[in-house]
């Protein structure tokens, strides 16, 4: 059975922009840096926007600046209006949710 892949709309998509904008902005204080990688890198480069049925975005961190650091960057997070919260650590990447929008695969 294949899954068909679902359009986001104009404003689903904008919302993900300031989301991750948000989002890059509280590493940014932080002195964390990130980087687009996978999806939201290939449509911002391809497209320059997010690609339309890709449902999340994808950023490097550098594990050196994470590792010790994940309580500041949980409360900075969660001090954000839309309250973004991690919901996972691995090696490759962080999941952070906000409570008004889908979860941004970090």
């Amino acid at each position: 059975m294949t899954q068909k892949l679902i359009d986001y709309s104009k404003d689903e998509l904008a919302s993900r922009k300031l989301d991750l904008e948000e989002i890059c902005d509280v590493f940014g204080s932080l002195s964390i840096n990130c980087i687009l990688i996978d999806g939201v890198l290939l449509g911002a480069v391809r497209d320059g926007d997010f690609i339309a049925w890709d449902w999340d975005v994808e950023l490097a961190l550098f594990e050196e600046e994470v590792i010790n650091n994940t309580t500041v960057i949980l409360n900075a997070l969660h001090q954000t209006p839309k309250s973004f919260t991690l919901i996972s650590m691995m090696r490759k990447w962080i999941s952070v949710v906000s409570r008004m929008s889908p979860s941004l695969e970090i």
